[in-house]
């Protein structure tokens, strides 16, 4: 990517004191230099002025495909050259890692939860490890081939350090960048035509707050803006999945708020949690967008966060594998690691216990204990500007769906009963019920003109 995206010139996107300051700090502060970076002149400049390159024949029919699949029946957007390959490549390597993640919590033949990492390894190896090493691939050759699509990510990168950080001593000064990055909204904005389009649509995902999205997209797209050279870096991707993780953590503190959760357990404390519940007190319609169906009020409130950020870290722990893994042939063992991260966990094989696995994972993405977390200064500042960010939005524009938080329980499909003749006579029972009501509301209907014409 060095050659083709000027970003990956620069050797400043690290703070020079990260031994010093936490990977939350470090994460803002990762943030705030690519942002800066991005709006440089020179890199403006040494941007190669060119439309797409010619797609490899091998990858054409693929990406022709998925168009279609994102898009069917809709030409004016699967065959545009506005349509970026590689945001749907991208795109569809984070659903396919979410999907593998949620297949690997119980077996094909049981329903029983397995909670162990070791699993979450095996399902990637056994199922689809090599062809999401070939997505990977794809999408990080594919995002540098057109100029638009670097510009992009370019202004999405500020969007997103904008959206996160919530600071006003992010270099903002009136240059080149920051006019073409307008005059680019502008334009695609004009050329709309109301269609709704995916660029837009990314471009505003990246400035909405950052609690709206669920914590592993925010963090997917942002490696996605990143070059590859610093998002494969564990100084930059450790950093990121620990604020993502306080992303997550408060997402799921204020679904418990929904379901009254231990409130009174934690109220005489002065942390991150008690900030939260009031300020979700003050915003009652903060804990209607974070819906779980999985609270269990016979576990504490560290537990119950913990539990359904879970999910993040599992997901966290197979992109991190997939990125630092070499490829290995079809029906050959799957991925072998290119790194000494499985040697960096304790696994703990055939234990059921969640909170062993939580805690193996903890380690890894050296996340401090969640007591921490709540009780430092610096987090609950950063949380309640993004609580304020999520809150003004919400009352300018109501959100149109809910945020569901799950732990990690296995995909159920409807549960249906062992007999059909059962099924069967549930139908009748509701079509016969239908019917009822339908007759009752004809009566209702005509009393009502006939008392209609006697008045008359």
């Amino acid at each position: 990517e060095t050659k083709d995206n000027p970003l990956s010139k620069t050797q400043n996107l690290f703070p020079s004191d990260t031994n010093d300051v936490s990977l939350l700090r470090q994460s803002l502060s990762l943030l705030q230099a690519a942002a800066d970076v991005s709006r440089r002149n020179e890199f403006l400049k040494a941007l190669p002025v060119q439309h797409k390159r010619k797609t490899d024949t091998n990858l054409e029919s693929m990406i022709r495909l998925l168009r279609e699949m994102y898009f069917p029946g809709n030409d004016k957007i699967s065959g545009s050259n506005r349509l970026s390959d590689s945001m749907i490549v991208w795109d569809t390597l984070k659903y396919s890692l979410v999907s593998t993640e949620t297949a690997a919590r119980s077996e094909k033949t049981s329903l029983a939860t397995i909670f162990s990492t070791s699993a979450l390894y095996e399902e990637l190896r056994s199922s689809n490890g090599f062809i999401l090493s070939l997505l990977l691939k794809v999408a990080q050759k594919t995002r540098v081939q057109n100029s638009l699509d670097v510009l992009l990510r370019l202004r999405c990168i500020q969007q997103f350090a904008k959206s996160i950080c919530c600071s006003n001593t992010l270099n903002e000064q009136p240059n080149d960048a920051n006019r073409v990055g307008e005059n680019m909204m502008s334009m695609l904005e004009n050329a709309d035509m109301g269609i709704g389009f995916p660029d837009l649509q990314f471009w505003a995902m990246a400035s909405s707050p950052v609690l709206a999205s669920d914590a592993f997209s925010t963090l997917m797209w942002i490696l996605f803006c990143l070059p590859v050279p610093f998002a494969s870096s564990e100084k930059t991707f450790f950093p990121l999945v620990h604020m993502c993780y306080v992303v997550s953590i408060t997402q799921a503190a204020i679904s418990c708020i929904g379901r009254n959760e231990s409130i009174h357990d934690i109220s005489h404390h002065d942390s991150l949690f008690t900030d939260i519940f009031k300020f979700v007190g003050e915003h009652g319609f903060l804990n209607q967008y974070f819906v779980s169906n999985h609270l269990d009020n016979s576990h504490d409130i560290n537990e119950s966060i913990r539990r359904l950020s879970f999910p993040f870290l599992r997901r966290c722990a197979i992109l991190w594998k997939l990125m630092n893994s070499s490829t290995s042939a079809p029906f050959s063992g799957g991925l072998r690691s290119s790194t000494t991260f499985e040697d960096r966990m304790d696994y703990s094989y055939g234990t059921p216990e969640e909170t062993i696995e939580i805690e193996d994972l903890e380690k890894v993405f050296k996340i401090p204990p969640l007591d921490y977390i709540v009780n430092d200064e610096w987090s609950r500042s950063l949380v309640k500007k993004w609580l304020q960010h999520i809150a003004k939005d919400f009352e300018l524009s109501n959100p149109s769906g809910v945020l569901h938080l799950t732990p990690v329980v296995p995909f159920k499909l409807m549960a249906l009963p062992y007999l059909y003749q059962d099924l069967l006579q549930r139908t009748v029972l509701t079509v016969d019920l239908f019917r009822m009501n339908l007759r009752y509301a004809c009566c209702v209907v005509n009393c009502a003109q006939q008392v209609g014409r006697c008045a008359a």
